[in-house]
């Protein structure tokens, strides 16, 4: 998850709860921020804009889509493996995958139609250093 200057390295050094503090701990650096973070932040936000399965007002369920051998929403390990909670509670994984199905969505658009949406496979991985 990305808090409002996280995409520009700010980091309140691990405080979580520095609303309260006036000095640097929660000041923006709008010099040296990672552009690159920047345009990735950009980029993502986007494709919430343009995408309803990133906007769902219901929970996905994690479970097989009816008529279909798909589920709504499904984590990988990198190695294309459905996470189990053996993968979950492992302490070494470093990186996962998830299945967002577009055509789980329950909202309905402003007619009541059902809206279907793009299928997303997401990966997530830590940040390499340069």
């Amino acid at each position: 998850m990305i808090c409002g200057g996280d995409e520009m390295g700010r980091t309140q050094r691990g405080n979580n709860n520095g609303y309260c503090q006036d000095n640097e701990l929660s000041w923006f650096d709008w010099e040296g921020y990672d552009r690159e973070l920047v345009e990735f932040a950009r980029r993502v936000t986007g494709y919430r804009r343009d995408h309803r399965i990133f906007r769902r007002r219901r929970w996905f369920l994690g479970r097989p889509l009816h008529g279909m051998d798909v589920k709504d929403v499904a984590w990988f390990t990198p190695e294309a493996q459905e996470m189990s909670d053996e993968h979950w509670a492992a302490g070494f994984a470093r990186s996962l995958g998830v299945f967002f199905s577009g055509h789980a969505t329950t909202t309905s658009d402003s007619q009541g139609e059902r809206v279907i949406d793009d299928d997303f496979f997401l990966l997530f991985k830590p940040r390499t250093k340069r």
